[in-house]
């Protein structure tokens, strides 16, 4: 029979194509043909992982369960890679394509993202990984962080860096009598970023722009804001389609702009969490001196998300709370009303 190597091989040759369009090796040729042949097996030996996936198993306590890495005789990692196989199905070029045994992908991105939530919750309750790591701890990865990402933007001369020096102390020199908030727009601008664009007759900023795209269903994937469209229309509309705006950059301008929105004298009234905060109060809500958070978020995403798995016990509680802040008054200063895109950063 011939070998895994020597099919891969033969494959490659054909012209397999990875990420990219970059040739794939034999031996990565051959770790996707076995893991699309196991998965075909298992999809055919065991079809009721399908409902064990819906019920909130894993890929990989599913192998647990069902031992496919033993049964198979490979590692653990690609057990898991044919379970996944054998749940969407394959359709390259390495193996005999074959459906999964969920052909939905939107219930498959919806069940993932659930299970992507879940792991997450208990990565934090079980204080493991980032979770783990003590505020010093923290503080300590960044800056190694900083370390290593600082030189690598001086290599690729990006942002800051891609400015000659005595361009960047000339501007300098020159905002520095300027001052205050024009001072500081002025030597942002000169450092490569770019300020988000104002309102204008007729028009809404750039920022107010994409906030509103967020809230379209046009523009939200199946839990939250589908940063990448956002950022694509963002640059179409106010950047002549050159890519100011990446899915992260976005993203983050988008939670720049809702922290300063956080306002009890400026910002609308938020029936959502209005309704949370009220079922917080509810004693049939309360358990001894804590909310039920697990049910406050099940109703809230009945009520106000069609019963999409939006809100989690976590992320409810600590809405909740800065709801109460928000209506007790702010503590704190508010947040200066210009900001900047870091996206300019890769556009200098």
């Amino acid at each position: 029979m011939e070998s895994h190597r020597s099919i891969a091989k033969a494959e490659n040759r054909a012209g397999h194509k990875g990420i990219r369009g970059r040739q794939l090796t034999d031996q990565q040729v051959a770790a996707i043909r076995m893991a699309a042949e196991i998965g075909d097996a298992i999809r055919k030996s065991h079809p009721e992982i399908a409902e064990e996936y819906r019920s909130g198993l894993t890929a990989s306590e599913l192998v647990a369960r069902h031992g496919f890495d033993h049964c198979y005789g490979v590692s653990r990692r690609t057990a898991i890679a044919a379970v996944r196989v054998a749940i969407r199905g394959y359709s390259g070029n390495c193996y005999e394509p074959y459906q999964g045994l969920i052909e939905d992908r939107s219930e498959r991105e919806n069940l993932a993202l659930a299970h992507n939530r879940r792991t997450g919750i208990e990565e934090y309750e079980r204080k493991r990984g980032i979770h783990g790591l003590t505020r010093e701890q923290k503080a300590e990865a960044c800056r190694k962080g900083g370390l290593i990402r600082g030189p690598l933007s001086y290599r690729l001369r990006i942002g800051c860096h891609a400015l000659p020096p005595e361009v960047v102390r000339e501007q300098c020199r020159k905002n520095a009598s300027l001052g205050g908030k024009a001072g500081g727009v002025a030597s942002v601008v000169a450092k490569g970023m770019v300020p988000y664009a104002p309102a204008t007759p007729g028009r809404v900023g750039e920022i107010e722009f994409a906030f509103r795209l967020a809230a379209d269903p046009l523009y939200r994937g199946p839990v939250r804001a589908n940063f990448g469209k956002i950022a694509e229309k963002v640059n179409e509309v106010f950047h002549a389609g050159l890519p100011h705006y990446t899915r992260i950059t976005m993203k983050v301008a988008l939670q720049r702009h809702r922290r300063h929105q956080r306002s009890p004298a400026g910002s609308p009234a938020d029936p959502e969490m209005s309704f949370a905060d009220s079922l917080a109060r509810d004693p049939d809500y309360q358990f001894l001196a804590r909310i039920k958070a697990g049910e406050i978020a099940r109703m809230v995403n009945q009520e106000y998300h069609g019963g999409k798995p939006v809100r989690n016990p976590l992320s409810i509680r600590a809405a909740i709370q800065r709801y109460r802040r928000q209506k007790a008054g702010p503590s704190v200063a508010p947040e200066a009303e210009c900001h900047f895109s870091a996206a300019g950063l890769a556009a200098a």
